[in-house]
């Protein structure tokens, strides 16, 4: 009878030793597949990103384009740049209502510095000093 019960506990270690090894099989490959999506999604998104920045550093070239042509017109045509010109990111504006050349502000002049040293005669100073 003690034989009999050591076959059976030895065929269901066995038995328990297939079935652990098949669930960490599955979880093993379960986590591959989930593994393998998410450097999938992640070379996706890296590909999305880089086509993002492209494009937007294609914007900035042509706002800075833009500003050059513009820029080299009025260079051109000898006359002063009065709109306020702005580039910011990819967005190349200009303010028409403000005028980047206003006259210089130029500060007061300083007050001239006086003299405030008293002019004494020789002998009044002498008198001070031997107390007369």
């Amino acid at each position: 009878m003690l034989e009999r019960a050591n076959l059976e506990c030895a065929a269901a270690l066995l038995s328990e030793d297939k079935a652990l090894n098949l669930k960490l099989s599955v979880v093993k490959l379960r986590a591959v597949n989930v593994i393998k999506d998410l450097k999938d999604r992640a070379a996706k998104m890296y590909d999305i990103q880089n086509d993002w920045i492209g494009q937007r550093f294609q914007k900035e070239m042509d706002s800075i384009k833009m500003m050059c042509e513009m820029l080299s017109d009025v260079i051109e045509s000898e006359k002063p740049l009065l709109p306020q010109v702005i580039l910011t990111d990819e967005k190349f504006e200009v303010d028409l209502s403000y005028k980047m050349f206003e006259p210089p502000v130029t500060p007061p002049p300083d007050e001239p510095l006086r003299c405030l040293l008293q002019t004494y005669s020789p002998s009044l100073r002498f008198t001070n000093f031997t107390g007369i």
